[in-house]
């Protein structure tokens, strides 16, 4: 019996150091963040967008999502990209 309380306690230990890794996130992978520190975040957002109608040129935007700015969430440039 005390050898069953051991490998209960084996189990234990073991289900403590293995189950918040298997539960954690994949990591950021992106060529862009693999620069910063780990407590920076990205500030912008680049979102490839449509025309409406499909009568202009797709464009890229700019998003600003740096929290505290006083442009947080608005389109701070764009760009053409020429295709449609």
């Amino acid at each position: 019996m005390k050898f069953l309380g051991s490998a209960a306690a084996v189990l234990l230990v073991f289900a403590a150091f293995t189950v918040p890794t298997f539960m954690s996130p994949p990591p950021d992978e992106s060529v862009f963040v693999k620069g910063l520190k780990p407590d920076e975040h990205e500030s912008i957002l680049y979102i490839w967008t449509r025309d409406a109608d499909g009568s202009d040129s797709d464009f890229l935007a700019v998003v600003d999502v740096k929290p505290g700015s006083r442009t947080f969430g608005e389109i701070v440039a764009t760009a053409p990209t020429g295709s449609s």
